[in-house]
């Protein structure tokens, strides 16, 4: 299923231990005040790791997992790693309590999902069987009630099952793991290729952040446009509104009960974070307009827009291109797209320095 993409209002938090860089002039309209984009500095960040086999070998194990199918087994008693249905009654002095019985429930053994002893209680029990568990439930457990004290489980085993994995053969790559792969070599070499991507987009993204964060830093709101803010608090509200209705509660009920505020604090702190995300859209489009080497090019947004499609599951940039457009979102993409060129341009000429030590 495609995720819906919308515009969302988000604060941008001020990196700390930023320093100021030099290297390009001033820039300035009624808005706003730049002193500091070209060689921003920020603390240095890691470079990307590279992925290793064993990070691939696991990769695989959890992939496989995934397509595990449940086995049943009925000629031999339970043991560690099985899925064993039960059904149990807890009991305290003799009297069953709140939410300690069940029926028909599937417990990993081993899992350590239940209290202690549990598990290994079932371990050696075979199916058909009704035993008791005496028990104590530890002394920190989240029920007052139940902390520390004796009781019995009463259970009954239904039925055995283990997960059977699948084996990594060429056809099983061919069938269910890779368009492109035809062995089991070639899938490895493609997933590491994916997983490394990953890596240097985390680290590309990182850095993005945090040169666009030291820009903000060095940037003064010499006037805030109304509309634009009003927008956004428009907005933003509107979703938190949207959200009460799903609860069935008034707005105000909804702020108190969910957010732990009433509507005057609301109100003061998504105009903040309106105000934010203004400032964000200004710095934007002055660089855009008056910094020369940003690519604003027709080729550089259709790849930005792939990488986009890509992520929100479309098969080929037009189809996401028109969904967008038909949504009334295409506008909101495009000033996405336009700070990401800007915030490419800021990472690619700001300096990292290591962090100085108080």
């Amino acid at each position: 299923m495609k995720r819906k993409m919308t515009a969302v209002a988000a604060v941008i938090c001020a990196a700390s231990m930023l320093m100021t860089g030099c290297g390009a002039k001033e820039l300035s309209n009624e808005y706003v005040t730049v002193s500091a984009y070209k060689g921003v500095e920020i603390e240095k960040i890691e470079t990307s790791a590279e992925v290793t086999d064993e990070e691939v070998e696991a990769k695989i194990e959890s992939t496989l997992s995934d397509f595990a199918e449940s086995v049943e087994v009925t000629d031999r008693a339970a043991q560690e790693g099985d899925i064993a249905n039960i059904d149990y009654v807890g009991t305290k002095d003799g009297e069953a309590f709140d939410g300690g019985s069940y029926e028909g429930y599937d417990l990993e053994l081993g899992s350590g999902s239940f209290i202690e002893g549990f598990e290994e209680g079932i371990v050696g029990h075979n199916i058909g069987e009704n035993f008791d568990l005496n028990l104590t439930f530890p002394e920190n457990y989240k029920s007052e009630e139940l902390a520390g004290q004796d009781v019995v489980f009463n259970v009954t085993l239904n039925s055995l099952s283990v997960k059977e994995i699948p084996e990594l053969t060429d056809d099983f790559v061919k069938e269910n793991l890779s368009e492109e792969a035809e062995t089991v070599e070639e899938y490895k070499a493609e997933l590491k290729k994916e997983m490394q991507e990953t890596n240097d987009e985390s680290y590309r993204s990182s850095l993005r952040k945090a040169a666009w964060n030291a820009v903000l830093e060095n940037t003064t709101v010499n006037e805030y446009p109304e509309e634009e803010v009003q927008k956004y608090v428009d907005m933003i509200r509107s979703e938190y509104e949207t959200m009460a209705g799903y609860y069935n509660l008034e707005f105000d009920e909804f702020l108190e009960t969910y957010m732990g505020m009433d509507e005057e604090t609301f109100e003061t702190q998504v105009k903040e974070v309106a105000q934010n995300q203004v400032k964000s859209d200004l710095v934007r489009d002055l660089l855009a307009d008056n910094v020369k080497g940003i690519d604003k090019s027709d080729k550089a947004y259709e790849n930005v827009y792939a990488e986009y499609a890509k992520y929100y599951s479309y098969d080929d940039v037009e189809t996401f291109l028109t969904d967008m457009e038909d949504a009334g979102n295409k506008e909101s993409l495009d000033d996405l797209v336009l700070l990401r060129l800007v915030q490419d341009w800021i990472a690619d000429n700001c300096k990292q320095v290591k962090k100085t030590e108080n």
